[in-house]
């Protein structure tokens, strides 16, 4: 069966072009130079990537900037690098997940992800067994890491510690809802 692109309303369409005629024309004034009329997030993309600001900040900035209504952004980045690369600067509120599959001491390692995110997740406990990896090195070493800082243990795929983590985001995100 043949699969097709979702294909936006021609209103839409005309919104997105107009969005980022403006944007495009009042970026022009204030930083110089002649940007072609792109649609508004082609144009946001293209000044993000000049100005060298990260693509997922850009993308949290967007979204805030056209769904102005969001309780929460979320932000998934990752790689072999990601906890040098670290930055809290760009987050209200940052989680750092690691696999407990990719060795028990990674903790221990450190890096500014381990040492100072809001909160350590610890994924996958239920394969300890079976990649050889110790829980309880695991814990001494994020109390050694991280000091008075939070850490959760936590098998999504068994709902162990989701509860924990997800009361960790709506406590400290400030996302507590009153009963409609």
């Amino acid at each position: 069966m043949r699969q097709r692109a979702i294909v936006s309303s021609s209103e839409r369409l005309q919104e997105t072009q107009l969005q980022g005629q403006a944007f495009c024309r009042a970026t022009s004034d204030i930083w110089g130079g002649d940007l072609k009329d792109l649609t508004y997030p082609v144009a946001v993309g293209g000044i993000a990537r000049r100005m060298e600001i990260d693509a997922s900040l850009t993308s949290a900035i967007y979204l805030q900037a056209s769904h102005y209504d969001l309780d929460i952004v979320l932000i998934e980045s990752g790689g072999d690098n990601q906890s040098a690369s670290f930055s809290p600067e760009l987050a209200d509120l940052t989680l750092y997940v690691i696999d407990v599959a990719a060795g028990e001491e990674i903790p221990r390692k450190g890096g500014p992800a381990i040492a100072k995110s809001d909160l350590l997740v610890i994924n996958k406990t239920d394969l300890a067994p079976h990649v050889g990896a110790s829980l309880e090195v695991m814990q001494h070493d994020c109390l050694k890491m991280r000091g008075q800082r939070p850490y959760v243990f936590c098998s999504l795929r068994h709902n162990e510690g989701v509860p924990e983590v997800l009361d960790y985001i709506v406590e400290a995100g400030g996302l507590r809802f009153s009963a409609a």
